[in-house]
């Protein structure tokens, strides 16, 4: 094999393997919305006596793939199951209005 043709593939190579975390936080990523919108269909809102809907929660979190925190999957899907919504790191979920 020539050596352009060595170089060449070792490039290619290098390029394959430098895209293995950006993969990897795809799937958790991925992994995070499901459970979280698993738990969406567990939501109860409540009304008050003026007609409102009422909603306890954040309407943004980080993780630690974020670098701006060093909560967990595992801690954010906790916290989900202990109130009403939760919004994904950047997944792109929006508060909907039910009745």
């Amino acid at each position: 094999m020539k050596h352009w043709k060595k170089l060449l593939l070792l490039l290619v190579v290098m390029i394959l393997l430098s895209q293995i975390p950006f993969a990897y936080r795809r799937y958790k990523l991925g992994r995070l919305n499901a459970a979280i919108v698993s738990l969406e269909s567990q939501r109860q809102t409540s009304v008050s006596d003026d007609g409102l809907l009422e909603y306890r929660g954040v309407a943004h979190v980080h993780s630690f793939l974020g670098g701006h925190s060093a909560g967990t999957f595992q801690e954010i899907i906790a916290a989900r199951k202990r109130i009403e919504r939760l919004s994904g790191d950047h997944l792109g979920l929006r508060a909907r209005r039910s009745c």
